[in-house]
């Protein structure tokens, strides 16, 4: 059996109870006070326990026998698996849905407070404030702080979620922007179709292109006009200044000096015999959308990293994730060079250190870059590290390992 602190169960709405759950090893983090005191007693002379009480914890979540509960970095189980669903701790916050209610936990499993959640699934905190609707089909948006206070009201349409102290939100007049902490509009009276999170300063955002341009269709051996209804990608700094115009046709995020997308490119046709309801169309243009390869620029749209890639993932300290056809995968330096050739059927941008890997699709594993394996590929199924654990499947039994091997199955804590 793993380790277990004082775990913590929730009845109904807003009972906790204490259980003393047997331990049988060594407690090891503040997964509450009494394992924080123990920790202490034993910090003197041991630089190694000390960090882990320096630590943020961080609460995962694990399926045991049906029901979700929480385990930390440490593999301490900290609360009784009794949710529907949980969700991992950001910004301290951990939260778990369970009869029709979602509660939000610090990382010692104290309830901070709850609501109902009309069976949708809790959103995260991010950048310390959780976006929240008042009704079921998520209209009256707003944020509350770590209390479940409202500290910018449900005035919104729609709302997403805080980064670098700036959310894109979506009013009832229909007009899309960004704002800040103080519920303040920025970036003047820019609007855009799409925002996204911002990255290391820099967010990609949509506009919805309208001009007089038409793409040539064919349905049922007739040809017709349809007009271009399309939204292009730019990329905005954290003053609203425009850097990279709306050529983009790729999501994208700044990372390690950085973009990697694809540009969207719009081909003039000139054929435009034999189009039915010609007559009616005024200033026709026939385009054709269509978007290049993938490719890497900086913030000047430079091109770093020329149109090549089928899946081109964001530089982690000077390597990046390619495929050249999108079946095998390799890793790349900053000169577009393959430093480990594209020959993994499964590999993930670098994580805590190391890459998530395949060569099969069936066995799953951890690498660093010059494909010195870490952690052998005994699992089933691997997602990346998200922070000290990354998730694994060992059959059908769910669990965590972290960057030393060390496994923590759902089957341990039975």
């Amino acid at each position: 059996m793993k380790k277990r602190g004082n775990c913590f169960a929730i009845i109904g709405l807003t009972v906790i109870v204490f259980f003393s759950c047997v331990d049988k090893h060594e407690k090891k983090t503040i997964g509450n006070t009494a394992a924080a005191e123990q920790v202490m007693e034993n910090v003197i002379g041991n630089t190694a326990i000390t960090e882990q009480v320096m630590e943020e914890i961080i609460l995962y979540p694990l399926e045991i026998n049906g029901k979700e509960g929480f385990i930390n970095q440490f593999g301490t189980l900290v609360v009784e698996p009794q949710f529907h669903r949980a969700f991992k701790s950001e910004c301290g916050v951990a939260a778990g849905m369970e009869g029709g209610i979602s509660y939000y936990l610090d990382t010692d499993g104290n309830i901070l407070f709850y609501f109902e959640n009309h069976g949708r699934w809790p959103h995260s905190f991010s950048d310390d404030l959780l976006r929240k609707y008042l009704t079921d089909n998520e209209q009256g948006g707003g944020f509350v702080d770590k209390f479940g206070n409202f500290v910018i009201p449900p005035m919104y349409r729609k709302v997403e979620d805080f980064s670098e102290g700036l959310a894109f939100v979506t009013d009832y007049g229909g007009e899309s922007y960004y704002i800040n902490k103080k519920n303040e509009r920025v970036f003047g009276d820019q609007t855009f179709y799409l925002g996204d999170l911002f990255h290391n300063g820099y967010a990609f955002v949509r506009k919805r292109i309208f001009e007089d341009r038409y793409i040539l269709r064919e349905a049922d051996g007739s040809q017709y006009l349809e007009r271009l209804f399309g939204s292009f990608g730019g990329i905005i700094d954290n003053q609203g200044q425009l850097i990279i115009p709306y050529v983009l046709g790729s999501n994208t995020i700044y990372s390690d000096g950085l973009f990697a997308t694809s540009y969207n490119s719009i081909d003039n046709t000139d054929n435009i015999d034999n189009i039915d309801n010609i007559d009616n169309i005024d200033n026709i243009i026939i385009n054709k959308i269509t978007k290049t390869k993938m490719l890497y620029i900086n913030v000047r749209n430079e091109i770093v990293i020329g149109p090549q890639f089928i899946y081109a993932y964001e530089f982690v300290d000077g390597i990046a994730v390619a495929s050249l056809d999108g079946k095998t995968y390799g890793l790349i330096n900053k000169q577009g060079e393959f430093v480990v050739p594209p020959k993994y059927i499964e590999l993930r941008t670098r994580s805590n250190g190391l890459f998530h890997f395949s060569t099969d699709g069936e066995k799953f594993g951890f690498m660093d870059e010059k494909e010195n394996i870490v952690i052998p590929a005994d699992f089933d199924f691997a997602n990346s590290f998200q922070g000290p654990l990354a998730f694994i499947r060992k059959g059908d039994v769910p669990g965590y390992v972290n960057k030393q091997g060390e496994v923590f199955l759902a089957t341990d804590y039975e």
